[in-house]
């Protein structure tokens, strides 16, 4: 069973009041729900920061699932997964309640890549070729042939429209799948062929079929894909060049990767200009998305925690200049344990919801939407009323800095009101 909840505002009792009393009685009320069978969806028809906060806080203590509307949980996709086009085909199902439990963590983490192998196969291979044999190569076994494949599928979809970018867009951007996942250490030692995303001649197969030369079947009209079956019947037709199937989206310099992060100094890195549009974030750490990634060399030398934070706060060598905003939020994750090694370990740190770099590559509005956003997350995350009450005072000092840097970035960088 599932039932969806539309509202705007807080719980209250008959009589209209709210407060502790009312909260109390209804996290009682989900307790004795979620024992049974049932799919709790709330779906937020406001922007109200006391009413986002408050369902939120019920999201991370219980098995319910509280989603925004499509322009905002399309800036939350992006935050974690920004390869993803985060279509309306997608928003409805979530919000209908009929997504696979993978289809609602595309908003929480980033992908890993068993997880994007089985959200492309679940969303590009319909029951009917699956039931023939048809599958995507697993990215693990050959980057190349899973990259190709995609493409090819890639030609069968119309384009749908990409709240974030303000246009249509492919379902995948393979550039930036491949700068975030191709030269993956988790990647196998098997021979690799560059993939050819730019067009050009394809030297695999769009899909895999069965070796057994008698279990191939003849060809047969291929049935809708869920991406396919699951575009709006109000959408305008795509434009004459995207209808077309051709994909081809500008080329640009490879990014830094999980083996490229061992860097000489932060000012090699990131430009001494604090302004959004003029920096280059270093790769998320694997806090809360399993991977393990090299602090910067300059990260590795402070000898206590406030060198640690001063570090991470502020550009050297003079350390009086604030980091721009994105890569605050980017490198979070390196000053929780393992990477920072003057801090205690806590589990609340593993709650932290990293933030690809790939997802502030923008510029204008684009950019602030998703700095406002990412902020708004972590503030929810850093907020005094939020923390652990077990925490030591190195822990307390950790989050506090943290929790004030933000704000004062934010404050110079965006408009907050």
């Amino acid at each position: 069973m599932i039932m969806v909840i539309s509202t705007q505002g807080v719980p209250s009792d008959e009589e209209g009041r709210t407060g502790a009393d009312v909260n109390k009685n209804l996290q009682r009320s989900l307790v004795r729900l979620l024992k049974l069978p049932v799919k709790v969806v709330i779906r937020l028809c406001t922007d109200d920061e006391k009413v986002l906060d408050f369902w939120n806080t019920l999201d991370a203590q219980f098995e319910i699932d509280v989603l925004d509307d499509f322009w905002g949980e399309a800036m939350e996709v992006y935050l974690h997964n920004p390869w993803l086009t985060y279509g309306i085909g997608l928003h409805r199902l979530r919000e209908a309640g009929l997504a696979l439990d993978l289809f609602d963590d595309m908003d929480e983490k980033e992908f890993d890549l068993d997880q994007i192998h089985q959200f492309c196969t679940q969303l590009f291979i319909s029951d009917r070729e699956a039931r023939m044999g048809v599958h995507l190569p697993h990215p693990r076994k050959d980057w190349d042939a899973f990259v190709d494949s995609l493409k090819e599928l890639l030609k069968r979809e119309k384009l749908p429209w990409n709240p974030v970018k303000r246009k249509r867009t492919p379902w995948i951007d393979l550039i930036k799948l491949d700068a975030l996942h191709g030269r993956s250490k988790h990647m196998s030692s098997a021979p690799r062929r560059r993939a050819s995303m730019m067009g050009g001649h394809q030297r695999h197969s769009s899909f895999h079929t069965p070796r057994d030369p008698s279990a191939v079947k003849p060809p047969v009209r291929r049935q809708q894909s869920f991406a396919a079956s699951r575009q709006p019947s109000f959408n305008r037709p795509a434009p004459p060049a995207a209808a077309s199937g051709q994909v081809n989206p500008p080329q640009r310099p490879r990014r830094a990767t999980v083996n490229d992060m061992q860097r000489p100094n932060i000012r090699q890195t990131f430009r001494r200009n604090s302004a959004p549009s003029n920096i280059n974030s270093v790769r998320q750490s694997g806090v809360g998305s399993g991977r393990q990634v090299s602090a910067p060399a300059s990260m590795a030398s402070p000898s206590n925690l406030k060198g640690v934070l001063q570090h991470w706060s502020h550009q050297a060598p003079a350390y009086k200049t604030l980091q721009p905003l994105q890569k605050l939020l980017v490198d979070v994750p390196t000053l929780f344990p393992p990477q920072n090694k003057h801090v205690e370990a806590h589990e609340y740190y593993s709650k932290w919801k990293a933030f690809s770099e790939d997802a502030f590559d923008g510029v204008g509005d684009e950019l602030n939407w998703l700095l406002k956003r990412a902020a708004r997350k972590a503030k929810f995350f850093l907020h005094p009323d939020k923390l652990p009450k077990d925490l030591n005072g190195d822990q307390s000092l950790l989050f506090k800095t943290i929790w004030d840097v933000l704000q004062e970035s934010e404050r110079a960088t965006i408009n907050v009101s």
